[in-house]
């Protein structure tokens, strides 16, 4: 790897965001934003008025979970690096096991579910919706590539997305590891990663 793929932060990989960039599945960036940004060529993604409120909110999407699950949560805040391939990540919180004290201890992950906190518009659960029911599976595609790098990055076989919509109506979703989909996801980061940003080769 050259100086620019060991430099720190979000420069030296790709996040769970990217990952549905590059996919096609972010309908926000595109594999090319992602290249600007990572090559240095455009300022990293910092949010708009929609994730500046979806940062903004996720302590009360957090308390929210714990207050209907009856479990508690974690921060975790190190950055997580992938052992084989160039994917990267923060995770929103770390689910306590029923009986334990903390999630994790001097960056030992000690627990197999994390939690990513949403927020959605409240039209997001319409006709035609990619979410299903609460209690199901069934959430965005780039959503479900997103907490597949954490279970990637973590070893946690479980994830839950808890998501607030319009402020108005609470929903938890429960996500297994999928191996299968984990192993693809490492292949194209790699992938991406040798074939455009080392190389500086722009995707089409």
């Amino acid at each position: 790897m050259n100086d620019m793929a060991l430099s720190p932060g979000r420069l030296s990989g790709l996040g769970g965001s990217d990952i549905g960039a590059i996919l096609g599945l972010n309908p926000w960036r595109t594999p090319y934003q992602v290249y600007l940004e990572k090559v240095g060529e455009a300022a990293p993604f910092e949010g708009n008025m929609q994730t500046r409120f979806g940062l903004y909110a996720e302590e009360f999407v957090a308390r929210e979970y714990c207050e209907q699950t009856g479990r508690q949560v974690q921060r975790f805040n190190s950055m997580l690096r992938h052992p084989t391939a160039p994917l990267i990540g923060h995770v929103d919180r770390l689910v306590v096991p029923d009986g334990a004290k903390r999630a994790s201890y001097r960056q030992e992950i000690r627990t197999d579910l994390g939690l990513e906190a949403k927020t959605a518009s409240a039209f997001a659960t319409g006709r035609g919706s990619d979410w299903g029911d609460s209690g199901t599976d069934q959430v965005p595609e780039a959503y479900l590539t997103q907490t597949a790098c954490y279970m990637a990055l973590t070893g946690c076989p479980k994830w839950d997305i808890a998501v607030l919509f319009g402020n108005q109506e609470f929903r938890v979703y429960h996500l297994k590891r999928d191996l299968e989909l984990e192993a693809m996801i490492l292949d194209e980061a790699s992938r991406f990663w040798t074939d455009h940003v080392l190389a500086r080769n722009r995707p089409l």
